[in-house]
């Protein structure tokens, strides 16, 4: 996968995470340019989504795999295809699949 699918991959699954006042901004200065490359992305995304603060409660439970490719991978491999990336687009993760199953699992319960 080449660093520019990477990169929309992260750009379409952050968007949620952007704060709705820099939201506008943040979609202009994106289409703004033709490509994207590394150098863009180390700026850009940490410019509009607070890391610290999503890592501990994202909004979905894949957007995890997401957020830790950035605060992980990101740092030490560069913005560069992972594990972790094509989990996220295949929501493909037992330990969340596992957990997803038994928070359903719990809510049924609940409504009985």
């Amino acid at each position: 996968m080449a660093i520019q699918t990477t990169i929309e991959v992260l750009y379409y699954g952050l968007m949620p995470y952007v704060a709705n006042r820099n939201k506008q901004n943040y979609k202009d200065e994106f289409n703004s340019r033709k490509t994207h490359n590394q150098k863009f992305a180390l700026q850009f995304f940490p410019k509009y989504i607070n890391f610290d603060k999503w890592i501990k409660q994202p909004k979905q439970p894949y957007d995890i795999l997401l957020l830790n490719y950035w605060i992980i991978e990101v740092p030490v491999k560069g913005v560069t295809y992972s594990k972790l990336i094509g989990n996220y687009q295949r929501e493909n993760n037992g330990r969340i699949n596992k957990r997803i199953k038994a928070e359903e699992k719990k809510r049924n319960q609940r409504e009985r």
